[in-house]
């Protein structure tokens, strides 16, 4: 009988070193700061900064990895019965069978592992998330739109984190979808008349509502030129108050009309209205976005 193949002791002496060197880096890190703030007395400073990092952490992690399994498995769940008959699909077929007894652990540490990256990326917005809870108003607004001031400092910054996170999440889940699907035959290399109704249907969904963040993002954008700055002027100007901020707002609504068609695009058979779609969004981003400016 052959023997398996023995780790070599100096790989794994290797790992444990660099993972003992990532520990002690984070523990002694962690002991510094506590200290620090202990010896000036404001621990609770502390405390409340590494609760809300962990907040954010589990929360947008938790989150992430429930996106990212279900677009995983309901693309699973709605694979097609394919008899294998090209070459591409041989090979598909063999690469099945390969993956099926790590299946459940990929489609489990999958989702975890994005989770994580996800998860320690929103835990270094603390700040954000602490300025939004605690926000109080100026009492001043601004003339262009009319909202206090506070929105600008405490409000959208937060509005532009949770719509990063929403664009990475959804693009993660398209992403992850999408290669479920090609793997298991829902996509396939014929063209659209080789989709699946499912896998249809699972990209016409996701599409509507990274087309539904666009939206949010057109109108946020609009606030965002009242703070940009430059060498010479920092706010809106002429062009911005003229041209840009109607064309995103016009843009918003353009996105929200694309996001109702890739919803239509559900229960309605055929793949125009999607291409309809994302012409009208690219079309209307050149033109009121970069041209008419």
């Amino acid at each position: 009988m052959e023997q398996a193949p023995r780790r070599s002791p100096l790989a794994i002496t290797i790992f444990v070193l660099a993972a003992l060197f990532v520990v002690l880096t984070f523990i002694s890190g962690f002991w510094t700061d506590w200290q620090w703030f202990a010896s000036v007395d404001h621990t609770q400073v502390f405390n409340t900064r590494l609760e809300v990092q962990t907040l954010l952490c589990v929360t947008v992690g938790l989150t992430t990895a429930i996106i990212v399994w279900l677009a995983a498995r309901l693309a699973y769940r709605g694979r097609p019965i394919i008899v294998a008959t090209t070459p591409e699909t041989l090979i598909l077929e063999r690469f099945r069978e390969n993956l099926e007894p790590v299946r459940k652990v990929l489609f489990t540490l999958g989702p975890i592992f994005f989770g994580g990256l996800i998860g320690l990326s929103a835990a270094s917005q603390w700040r954000t998330f602490l300025m939004w809870k605690n926000s109080t108003p100026f009492g001043t607004t601004d003339p262009q739109f009319g909202r206090d001031i506070s929105f600008y400092v405490f409000q959208l910054p937060f509005l532009k984190f949770m719509l990063g996170f929403g664009f990475t999440v959804v693009i993660v889940a398209i992403m992850v979808n999408v290669s479920v699907h090609y793997v298991y035959g829902g996509f396939r290399s014929t063209g659209i008349q080789g989709t699946s109704r499912s896998a249809r249907s699972h990209l016409m969904f996701l599409l509507g509502v990274l087309a539904l963040l666009k939206a949010a993002a057109y109108s946020i954008d609009k606030y965002s030129l009242a703070t940009k700055s430059d060498s010479l002027m920092t706010g809106l100007r002429y062009t911005d108050v003229h041209a840009l901020v109607p064309a995103k707002t016009i843009l918003a609504y353009i996105a929200l009309a694309t996001a109702l068609l890739f919803f239509i695009s559900l229960v309605r058979p055929g793949w125009s209205l999607p291409f309809i779609a994302f012409g009208a969004m690219l079309g209307a981003s050149f033109l009121l976005g970069g041209l008419y400016p």
